[in-house]
């Protein structure tokens, strides 16, 4: 078995299969090596190295891997000085999803992949971990290829997560593959329409202030209800959904039961 001494508390890097088979079986447990390691980070990127080699790995799993490797070595390089020790404080990571990197080229040699690659690959382990926290087992799902959203959706949850609010995006990803690839179509489109990543509501003119009550909405894209008040400012034809950037608006059906009590106010 080998195992990190984590400040006396032995950490089991390899061998569970072994250990669990002893184990069951009666058997003494097998002698252990300890292996040289000084923080969880340095702990991750032993583990994906030695399991590289697994043949039962699938795509999505090697991708997964491949990411947080590369985060874990970030973090570190981070924390080394110039000689190549720890340096003492926090790590003030550096965002570089873009750009060569040495570590990127470091690690893009070692798994024969290119650059661009495992650059991406870490933002789709960022966008694994952040589906994981609400929903475990569409997770387990994509790992393990039994999921049909793909590697590009899994990566736009990363910008979700910073442009929805943080209620919506849960409901979202727990909604599923489905729901995920209906709002990631939505904001795409909203980016490419115009410079900004979200739709920027216009500043209230007082001189077109509208006194009557709200038209209460809803967006057929995201099923985010809001209000608008009416009739629009002049100029001004039609709205756009605030959450999604969709156009794809109506009033609301009777029937209809909003996905959030309504929320602001959309110019």
């Amino acid at each position: 078995l080998k195992v990190w001494d984590r400040d006396g508390e032995l950490v089991l890097l390899d061998g569970h299969n072994r250990f669990k088979i002893c184990k069951e079986a009666g058997m003494p447990e097998p002698d252990t090596t300890t292996i040289d390691i000084n923080n969880l980070d340095e702990a991750i990127i032993w583990i994906i190295d030695n399991q590289r080699g697994r043949r039962n790995a699938t795509k999505e799993q090697l991708d997964y891997n491949s990411g947080r490797r590369y985060q874990s070595a970030k973090r570190l390089e981070a924390i080394r000085d110039d000689e190549g020790k720890f340096a003492t404080g926090d790590p003030q990571g550096r965002n570089d999803l873009t750009g060569d990197n040495a570590t990127a080229k470091k690690q893009a040699a070692s798994e024969g992949l290119g650059e661009k690659t495992v650059r991406r690959n870490a933002k789709f382990a960022e966008g694994i971990d952040t589906i994981r926290e609400h929903n475990p087992e569409l997770a387990t799902g994509i790992l393990s290829s039994k999921a049909s959203l793909n590697k590009s959706d899994v990566e736009e949850v990363v910008n979700l997560a910073q442009e929805l609010p943080p209620k919506k995006l849960v409901e979202v990803i727990q909604a599923g593959p489905a729901a995920i690839k209906e709002v990631v179509k939505g904001r795409k489109e909203s980016r490419s329409s115009g410079p900004g990543s979200t739709p920027k509501p216009k500043q209230k003119d007082p001189s077109k202030a509208v006194v009557n009550a709200p038209m209460e909405l809803w967006c057929d894209g995201c099923k985010w209800g809001f209000d608008v008040y009416l009739p629009l400012p002049e100029g001004i034809t039609g709205t756009i959904c605030p959450y999604c950037g969709g156009s794809n608006i109506d009033k609301r059906e009777e029937n209809w039961t909003p996905t959030e009590d309504k929320n602001g106010i959309q110019d």
